[in-house]
């Protein structure tokens, strides 16, 4: 476990340019200790993506990059083929495959995930949200993927014991008086992510300018921002990622 920390800001009144808005969310918690799992292949991750599929309402095919949590090599593996992003027992191919890659048919945690990038806790479930949005709305700089219009981030708590997944989608830039007029509201606005192996200072900053030319205002519904604590108990009710609905 690393220091880091990473935000998201979810504004009610829509962006300009490099919108994206959440089109689904879904969550469950089947079990809390290993021992309680009823079936191995049915840890909840299911479940959840179900729901926010459900709400966003398209399919898995559509999606063109993932965030998903990768704790461990064997929780990734786990998570795709239950989320439904490979076949039983063919997760690992398909990595080795190159299906996952940045150049692959489905990119996955392109800014190197737990596993690399840097596991700061909670906000490290927080990293792959943030960077499932660089990723759409086009500014996550020498790592940017081709043009992709929806994502899926999935993150887990405990023992693979609390499931939450998320379908962001990319919006068409928009000027002029549609600017005003527009309604599909909820922006998702990366603020900061640090990798933070060692207690370096917040190195990247973004913000959005609303269709009035300002920064929208924060608030304690519309802005979240989890940071991690070595000393906080994994198991605690605190310590699960929790998901950020739109305000629609």
């Amino acid at each position: 476990i690393s220091d880091g920390a990473a935000a998201v800001v979810v504004a009610l009144e829509p962006a300009t340019e490099n919108a994206i808005r959440i089109r689904g969310a879904g969550q469950a918690h089947r079990h809390q200790h290993v021992s309680q799992i009823k079936d191995i292949h049915a840890t909840g991750a299911k479940a959840a993506a179900d729901l926010a599929f459900r709400e966003a309402n398209i399919d898995r095919a559509q999606i063109g990059y993932l965030g998903v949590y990768d704790s461990f090599t064997i929780t990734l593996m786990m998570l795709l083929e239950e989320i439904g992003f490979a076949p039983r027992g063919e997760a690992a191919a398909k990595v080795r495959n190159g299906n996952f890659s940045a150049q692959g048919s489905l990119p996955l945690n392109t800014h190197g995930g737990l596993l690399s990038y840097g596991h700061c806790g909670v906000a490290g479930g927080m990293a792959h949200l943030v960077e499932a949005v660089l990723q759409l709305s086009g500014t996550a700089g020498p790592r940017q993927i081709a043009e992709r219009e929806w994502a899926y981030v999935h993150a887990d708590g405990g023992v693979m014991s609390a499931h939450v997944g998320m379908i962001l989608q990319r919006m068409p830039n928009i000027s002029g008086p549609a600017a005003t007029k527009t309604n599909y509201a909820s922006n998702v606005v990366p603020i900061a992510i640090t990798p933070n192996f060692s207690r370096a200072a917040i190195a990247y900053r973004a913000a959005a300018i609303t269709s009035n030319g300002k920064y929208p205002k924060a608030s304690a519904r519309s802005t979240a921002s989890l940071k991690s604590n070595a000393r906080r108990p994994t198991n605690s009710a605190r310590s699960r990622p929790m998901p950020l609905r739109s305000s629609i």
